[in-house]
């Protein structure tokens, strides 16, 4: 089933109607009317910039007509997947709104992963259009595409199909009649099975999460906010285009993640905030390079995908006048959902408080809620009170994939799968997260997907993957091999083999061969019992140590 078909029948693809649908107060319904509202307050403040391009808010909403009709152009209609994989560029923000305005779903594909990663969400989102580079073309064209699929290629300096397709139509008005709650995105996580799922979302729940940002004066309207994390990931469409146009500021797209020129771009820009990981946190604050009067103009610095150490917090505070505060979310949430309130006081171990748009809570093992200060699963549902009362919705489920969508969505509450205790005030401790997730730089590992890797190479028996503590990147990703002869395992080729199927960041940075793992009665692997081979003045493992 293609097109408008899906939102007549999600339940064929594995989702759920939201019980409510009720509109979000005082501000846009859907992503169109969210950049149509700055256009018409301002529409010659500059919207977007990056090293190569600018655009007022007018140039931006006639660039994201022509998208629209780029989009049409090629057979795209509303409910039809149109997957892209570009690098940080005014030119992924400009089609991401094209599809909006069609209704089209989108697929959002890291440009970091593998060509074998990149073709299975290609084929399970059942995408007829891929927008991406010439390079990544070239890698995937060696596999081949999944049939009936188009690719279309962006290169810097306007090059490409699709900068001519753009050229050729024009950037008048484009009548956008969406529904704010059908299928919008598509954003996929490792899965725990070893395979990625697709998070579906809706319009409705991705302008909510930057009017969450908005409420709690996360937001300055007007200012300069900077995205340096990957655009071709749904979740900094949503913290960055999307909050900083919500609020008529300027976003700056920052191209490059490396501590020196990412401080220039901040300095030359005059960037105010922007939401980073652990990993870049650390280098700017251990890059000598980096002079502290480059980040003067710095107002705000958030940091997902796991906290920064207590030790890091204070040095960048020292070092550059303003501390980084933490933040949680997930793929399925959509995006960030809790976080710490600008000007109050750090709480150790506090990734913050649920948005002002939702609620966090705690549950136990039969789903009861827990008071506070009781250690449960944390949850995600609609505020049962206030100006926002009913208004959240979580995602409409995983495409395709109805029994895990029920596992983790229940009468419209989002099970999360981690451990936390909320304390009185609604402060949110994480405690642990089930699963065994590695969190690697703020990128998610599931040790199940390494781990179907690393056993269909041959001679490996038996396969576990774990995170180990790192300075750096907040956990790194380890790997205990299980072999009936450990001198007949090549650990090159083992290497390749998980390069050759996975993205950099999964690939295993430490491998230990042994001939036996340890198992309790049931079978299971004893995590705790491997965690000793990493200790300091462990032998070394075999591993490239700077797979980072």
């Amino acid at each position: 089933m293609t097109g408008a078909g899906i939102t007549r029948d999600l339940e064929a693809h594995g989702l759920r109607r939201p019980r409510l649908r009720r509109a979000i107060p005082d501000a846009p319904q859907d992503v169109p009317a969210l950049l149509a509202a700055a256009t018409l307050a301002c529409p010659d403040r500059e919207a977007i910039a990056s090293s190569t391009r600018r655009l007022t808010f007018r140039e931006l909403q006639h660039m994201s007509f022509r998208a629209a009709r780029a989009w049409a152009a090629v057979g795209v209609g509303p409910g039809d997947r149109v997957a892209c994989s570009l690098p940080n560029e005014i030119d992924i923000v400009v089609a991401f709104f094209g599809a909006m305005h069609l209704g089209a779903i989108w697929v959002a594909i890291s440009k970091s992963l593998a060509p074998s990663e990149v073709r299975l969400m290609l084929d399970d989102s059942d995408a007829s259009v891929f927008l991406t580079s010439d390079t990544m073309g070239r890698r995937l064209g060696e596999g081949g595409f999944p049939p009936a699929i188009r690719v279309l290629t962006v290169e810097p300096g306007g090059t490409g199909d699709w900068p001519q397709l753009l050229a050729r139509c024009g950037d008048g008005p484009f009548d956008s009649v969406v529904d704010p709650f059908a299928p919008a995105a598509i954003s996929y996580t490792s899965g725990t099975t070893g395979f990625p799922k697709g998070a579906v979302h809706s319009q409705h729940n991705m302008v909510l999460v930057a009017v969450g940002q908005r409420t709690l004066g996360r937001l300055q309207p007007r200012s300069r906010q900077g995205v340096v994390l990957p655009l071709s990931l749904l979740n900094m469409q949503l913290v960055g285009p999307l909050a900083a146009f919500l609020v008529q500021s300027t976003l700056i797209v920052l191209e490059r993640t490396q501590a020196v020129p990412l401080a220039q771009r901040i300095a030359a820009e005059s960037v105010q905030s922007f939401v980073g990981v652990p990993t870049i946190i650390h280098d700017l604050l251990t890059n000598d390079e980096v002079a502290s009067e480059q980040l003067t103009t710095l107002e705000r610095v958030w940091v997902g995908g796991a906290e920064p150490s207590e030790e890091f917090r204070r040095l960048f505070a020292a070092r550059f006048g303003v501390e980084p505060a933490n933040g949680y979310g997930l793929t399925e949430s959509p995006n960030g959902c809790i976080t710490e309130r600008p000007g109050e006081p750090h709480l150790a171990g506090c990734v913050g408080r649920a948005y002002p748009t939702l609620q966090a809570l705690v549950v136990d093992l039969d789903g009861r809620r827990l008071p506070a200060g009781e250690q449960g699963e944390l949850c995600i549902a609609a505020c049962a009170d206030g100006p926002y009362a009913e208004v959240y919705t979580p995602m409409l489920g995983y495409w395709k994939r109805p029994e895990e969508t029920a596992s983790v969505l229940v009468d419209d509450v989002l099970h999360t799968g981690d451990i936390a205790i909320i304390d009185a005030s609604g402060n949110v401790f994480l405690n642990g997260r089930r699963n065994g997730l590695i969190l690697r730089g703020g990128a998610n590992v599931y040790p199940a997907e390494v781990e179907r890797v690393m056993a269909s190479y041959p001679g490996v028996r038996g396969v576990a993957v774990l995170g180990i503590e790192d300075e750096r990147l907040g956990e790194r990703v380890v790997a205990i091999v299980e072999a009936a002869d450990p001198t007949t395992i090549d650990a090159k080729g083992l290497r390749d083999h998980c390069h050759a199927e996975l993205s950099r960041y999964k690939v295993p940075s430490d491998v230990r061969v042994i001939e036996s793992l340890p198992r309790n009665a049931m079978g299971k692997v004893v995590l705790r019992d491997l965690r000793a081979l990493f200790d300091e003045g462990a032998p070394p493992g075999q591993g490239d140590h700077d797979a980072r």
